[in-house]
């Protein structure tokens, strides 16, 4: 595939950024990329997740094709990965995330050993896909990860599904560039009695996500309705019990993805964009003027670029947003 270097190329054309009344930036003239980025035919794929520049597909396992599908948004770069482990009878990888500076990208994957063990893995490719090199992180298993500026990797998961739930075991973890342990976060106990915190989707709730922003790694836990956020600045962990939104229907709705960005707004997607507020623990609707016609759908966010759905039934069609901080003073600003 070559190099993966992405760059965003756009005029932006912003409107006066003066605050509203509600405290959001007025921004009625929004810079839209509209992208289209398929994979190649007759691949089932999960739902992408969009990180550095990065649509990144999952697949259901087959004996031909690809596990991981990697498009830049800034090129037609495309990248299939057959995820495998030496010496061991089968992979099964969990997730994938980008490396800083186009390095490549790591992958946590499980497996079934020849000696009838399992094992947890992180697996560091370079950006043509060559597999550089792995190491073992038994006994915890990762359900997502992503890629802090700094390199550092962090995953949201699990030491072991037979573990009781108030287990003090772990659920986030902190790996330095190379694959060592640098912290470990958040005993399981902290999610009050709740099944595993990160462990796929939980019908009803949503899906398990993780996503680092500039000075933040940000995850969400959701069957216990949680909001994790890790402030690098003040390497501090907080959390944000916070109720699944209510949506049009006028019942809870499912988180379906979620976006963090540089300016440290938390957004996530459901029946339409939502944004925390923090003091409020609540998820508050982002105002139409914010989004592009009939976004719902996120996918993640690049520095301040957020990825949403496209305004057509084509499931590889996106539009990426530029997306106007909010103005401090607000319920939802960071605070940083």
């Amino acid at each position: 595939m070559g190099s993966l270097i992405f760059a965003f190329f756009w005029t932006i054309a912003l409107a006066d950024n003066s605050c509203l009344a509600t405290g959001i930036r007025d921004e009625t003239v929004r810079p839209v990329e509209d992208l289209r980025r398929p994979i190649p035919s007759g691949t089932r794929s999960f739902v992408p997740r969009f990180q550095r520049g990065f649509l990144l597909w999952g697949h259901p396992q087959t004996p031909a094709g690809p596990d991981i599908t990697i498009r830049s948004t800034g090129g037609d770069d495309l990248l299939e990965l057959k995820v495998e482990v030496p010496e061991v009878r089968e992979t099964y990888p969990a997730s994938v995330s980008p490396l800083p500076g186009g390095r490549g990208f790591v992958v946590a994957a499980a497996t079934w050993n020849l000696n009838n063990t399992r094992s947890s893995w992180l697996l560091f490719y370079s950006p043509k896909g060559e597999l550089l090199s792995q190491k073992k992180i038994t006994p915890f298993y990762v359900g997502e990860l992503t890629v802090a500026d700094d390199g550092t990797v962090w995953a949201f998961g699990f030491h072991s599904k037979a573990l009781p739930p108030d287990s003090p075991e772990p659920t986030l973890y902190q790996f330095s560039p190379d694959g060592s342990v640098l912290r470990r976060l958040l005993p399981r106990s902290a999610f009050q009695g709740e099944d595993l915190p990160c462990d796929g989707a939980s019908p009803g709730y949503g899906k398990c996500e993780i996503q680092a922003a500039k000075g933040r790694v940000v995850a969400y836990a959701p069957r216990a309705e949680t909001v994790i956020e890790w402030l690098e600045s003040e390497e501090k962990l907080n959390l944000y019990p916070v109720p699944r939104p209510v949506g049009r229907s006028g019942e809870a709705v499912s988180i379906l993805g979620l976006a963090v960005t540089d300016s440290g707004e938390i957004l996530a997607s459901a029946d339409r964009i939502y944004s925390l507020d923090r003091a409020g623990r609540r998820w508050i609707p982002v105002a139409e003027e914010r989004l592009p016609a009939r976004a719902w759908r996120l996918f993640g966010a690049s520095g301040d670029a957020v990825l949403v759905n496209g305004d057509s039934s084509d499931p590889f069609h996106f539009r990426l947003v530029h997306w106007a901080p909010e103005c401090k003073g607000n319920a939802s600003d960071p605070g940083r």
